[in-house]
């Protein structure tokens, strides 16, 4: 008899000890902590957000445990349907919707890094102040810069060259509305239409591209000093 109340007092402490082991395992902090993503973007231009994504998980880790140790509520898996329980779980999909937020932004600022846009440039893409076709065009307009400005500081173009640099100033007058042949050949056509631009910018119109010129042709269509009308 002894024996037997024995065996049944430790296949209760088993069933307690199980019971109790669950218990921790379901709240383990490996697995409870949200932790962040190794791919956002923590040298974002807004240095509040990504101080606001860090402390928004803090908040959310700190109230799942607070929960779980005061109220014995797990929010990210309810055993109850309390009220209780449901207030505690709409408080933590709040507090996660808020890290999601966050994240969110700083995940789509590393994709567009990525792509090769600085920061500046995300600023204002974010703030509707550029498409991002508009900063696209841009980059390829400061990289043309770049490059052609070396060529343009030892030899100008004018009516008679031909080129790569005549066919990308074809394409530059193109965009901003004059009608011509993009083929590399410095003709009449684009010496006329180069000279309207110049005229309308307050540039010498002289039909020869230097280094002025350039500079006002590569300006974003909001920089330059006056909107322009195709010619034919």
């Amino acid at each position: 008899m002894k024996g037997i109340i024995i065996f049944l007092l430790v296949i209760i402490t088993l069933i307690m000890g199980y019971n109790q082991y669950h218990k921790y395992q379901r709240f383990h902090p490996k697995n409870v902590n949200y932790v962040s993503k190794d791919a956002v973007d923590n040298s974002y231009y807004n240095q509040n957000v990504v101080m606001d994504y860090y402390e928004a998980i803090e908040t959310l880790n700190g109230f799942v445990v607070s929960q779980w140790s005061a109220n014995r509520i797990d929010v990210r898996n309810p055993k109850k349907d309390n009220v209780a329980t449901q207030y505690a779980v709409n408080e933590y999909q709040k507090k996660l919707g808020k890290v999601k937020y966050y994240e969110a932004i700083l995940l789509q600022s590393t994709a567009y890094k990525s792509k090769g846009l600085s920061n500046e440039e995300i600023r204002l893409l974010e703030n509707n102040q550029q498409s991002s076709e508009d900063i696209s065009k841009q980059k390829q307009k400061n990289e043309f810069y770049d490059v052609f400005e070396k060529v343009i500081l030892q030899k100008t173009l004018q009516i008679g060259d031909r080129g790569p640099f005549v066919y990308e100033l074809q394409k530059q007058l193109t965009i901003d509305g004059y009608v011509i042949a993009v083929d590399g050949n410095f003709k009449i056509e684009t010496q006329t239409a180069l000279k309207d631009f110049e005229l309308k910018n307050n540039l010498y119109p002289d039909g020869i591209l230097d280094v002025l010129t350039l500079r006002e042709l590569l300006k974003s269509p909001n920089e330059k000093t006056q909107p322009l009308i195709a010619t034919q």
